[in-house]
């Protein structure tokens, strides 16, 4: 034990004795302590607990020099990184449409979030006329197209034209409609840029549950039975996986992600299960 720890029990010991006496005692014993003067017996002359006084000095206050704390050692955990992505090395044809949440509960800045994972999953494929192309719907109480797959060919006007998309700013989640417009409107046909030999996929991105649970399926296996692969991700702990895990072709076709910051820790494993179906 350091001089300067046993001091402070000292110290204590002293003061808590003065407890047991009385208020003039007390105060003389407290009074020679804080002076850091000794402790003698002319200080408790005349008090009750006089003898077992004696036998405790006064401990010297702690000065800063004597006190200064130990620093306590402390371990910087570094932060999580993201797996890296192995970009998809198929040279083969493929629509991939992203179905992406608008709805209130997403708000701008997370909207920011979903848009720029989107740009950056394209990234993982040869995004090109005779090989991938990319599609876009959002939707909340309605659908919107945002561009079809014969727009962008390139990574640049690509990427540029998902994260120019405005957030909305409206409420409702009818991923069913959703869905229902990628037939409607015929987004895979020749005239909307899709090919009789490419692999069509549709990539549902959503924060929660969608308005009409049956409805979502239902529409989801009209898809399926188009021959259209369905993969969803779920963002936050809102989402009802048990939906999502439903509409895409798979269970295995399903991730998600803690919140929309943790949206790099699911990219790796979407592009390669995406990568798988084309």
């Amino acid at each position: 034990m350091n001089t300067n720890n046993m001091s402070r029990m000292l110290a204590t010991r002293c003061i808590l004795l003065t407890l047991l006496l009385n208020t003039v005692c007390s105060y003389k014993v407290l009074k020679v302590y804080e002076a850091d003067e000794p402790m003698n017996f002319e200080t408790v002359k005349g008090c009750p607990e006089e003898a077992e006084i004696l036998h405790c000095k006064a401990a010297p206050k702690p000065t800063t020099s004597a006190t200064t704390a130990r620093q306590k050692s402390t371990t910087t955990t570094p932060a999580p990184v993201p797996p890296s992505v192995q970009p998809c090395l198929k040279r083969t044809k493929a629509g991939i449409i992203f179905l992406l949440d608008a709805s209130s509960s997403i708000g701008p800045s997370n909207w920011k979030k979903q848009v720029k994972f989107a740009s950056d999953v394209t990234e993982g494929f040869n995004v090109g006329q005779d090989d991938v192309r990319f599609g876009t719907v959002i939707f909340n109480s309605d659908p919107k197209k945002i561009f079809d797959l014969n727009v962008y060919f390139n990574h640049t006007s690509l990427s540029k034209a998902l994260l120019d998309i405005k957030y909305p700013f409206l409420s409702g989640t009818k991923t069913y409609k959703g869905l229902q417009f990628i037939l409607d409107d015929k987004m895979f046909s020749s005239a909307s840029g899709g090919r009789p030999d490419a692999n069509d996929i549709v990539i549902v991105m959503t924060d929660g549950k969608s308005d009409n649970t049956k409805l979502t399926v239902e529409t989801a296996q009209r898809l399926k039975d188009q021959y259209i692969t369905l993969i969803a991700v779920g963002i936050g702990d809102q989402v009802n996986e048990i939906e999502l895990t439903t509409i895409a072709n798979d269970p295995s076709y399903y991730s998600k992600a803690n919140d929309f910051a943790n949206l790099d820790f699911i990219k790796r494993d979407l592009v390669k299960m995406t990568c798988d179906n084309i």
